[in-house]
């Protein structure tokens, strides 16, 4: 089924929220955000799904200034 709504004027597509901005799927930024959120599902471990979120918060900085950081 798809939905046509004439009164909306914004961005379409796939996005994923970090907790401070929605991001396209499609960028590096997002896909990274997505990856660590499916990782941080995976554990129960407070430590280590803060140390999760601490290389993903460092990559998604990296991509979204446009650096790398190893």
């Amino acid at each position: 089924m798809k939905l046509n709504f004439s009164d909306y004027d914004g961005p379409i597509g796939l996005f994923v929220a970090n907790g401070i901005e929605m991001l396209p799927l499609e960028s590096a930024a997002g896909a990274t955000t997505l990856v660590g959120a499916g990782m941080q599902a995976g554990t129960i471990d407070p430590e280590q799904a803060s140390l999760i979120q601490a290389a993903v918060d460092a990559a998604v900085r990296s991509a979204d200034s446009g650096t790398k950081q190893f």
